[in-house]
């Protein structure tokens, strides 16, 4: 039976999220950074505004038809992601834009992409849930042992839907490209997903599809299946124990910033703190 409709699940105590996971997977010192020291961020890269802004669109697009209400115009829409722009752009700190960008640019780029989703966006026969929290202890996927962490895995599933007696989880991406490559294998954060379905939803077999509102030139829609190999969900909770692990001995040692290290990639260019990285010594 699925269960859903429950009021968003208490965070007040120790927990770690998906996205602290890949955090600490691609840069711990950005970890440390974020989460440790509670350094503002120097900028926000405009893609997040804008995956943040069109997460909202779709939000209550699907809220719409999980409640059998009419669905809401494109106009509707770009209020709404408008608005969530407006939000970024006045809060502390600064949209990192390039020269040729601007939240007027940003906002006609959210836009593109909502007409997109309108004319090609995932349409399931039945939409079961809209941002499904779960806040779970972390336990074996296979045995259902809860693990010796008093941290609980915390997230938020974008959308729940049913097809043909199936239940469908779905993750909204705003992505610069295609990925045909995505689909092969279920990333952390939806390996998580499967996870917590067993438990928050009660399903021991759900599908996993990304949908990417994609920014080309002419904005398009992708819906990607994602295969669910048999170690994945093993491999997220083994991740998030190593995460743990590593967070409880650099907060408990004198100079636990080091144990948190750099990892240089592609990501350096925007990451929020560049500056502080490249100036600090430690």
């Amino acid at each position: 039976m699925i269960r859903t409709g429950r009021s968003r699940p208490e965070r007040g105590g120790l927990h770690i999220s998906a996205s602290a996971i890949r955090t600490i997977q691609e840069c711990p010192r950005d970890w440390f950074y974020r989460y440790v020291e509670g350094r503002p961020p120097e900028d926000v890269p405009p893609r997040l505004v804008l995956g943040v802004a069109m997460h909202e669109a779709l939000a209550t697009f699907y809220s719409a038809m999980r409640d059998g209400e009419d669905l809401p115009a494109p106009e509707a829409l770009a209020v709404i992601t408008a608005s969530s722009i407006d939000r970024a752009a006045a809060a502390g700190s600064p949209i990192g834009f390039d020269d040729d960008e601007s939240v007027e640019t940003l906002k006609e780029q959210a836009n593109g992409l909502l007409v997109a989703f309108m004319a090609n966006g995932y349409r399931p026969q039945r939409v079961l849930a809209v941002e499904e929290p779960f806040a779970l202890a972390l336990s074996d996927p296979d045995t259902g042992e809860v693990l010796p962490y008093e941290e609980r895995v915390v997230g938020a599933i974008d959308l729940v839907a049913e097809e043909d007696g199936r239940v469908v989880i779905v993750d909204h991406k705003t992505a610069a490209r295609s990925d045909k490559q995505k689909g092969e294998r279920a990333d952390t954060q939806m390996a998580f997903y499967a996870w917590a379905a067993k438990q928050v939803l009660g399903e021991h077999e759900v599908k996993l599809r990304y949908q990417s509102v994609i920014k080309t030139k002419v904005p398009k829609v992708e819906v990607q299946t994602i295969a669910l190999r048999k170690h994945d969900e093993r491999e997220a909770v083994e991740a998030a124990a190593g995460a743990i692990e590593l967070i409880h001995v650099a907060v408990a040692h004198p100079n636990g910033k080091r144990l948190m290290s750099r990892r240089r990639s592609w990501r350096c260019k925007e990451c929020s703190y560049r500056r502080w990285c490249a100036e600090d010594r430690t």
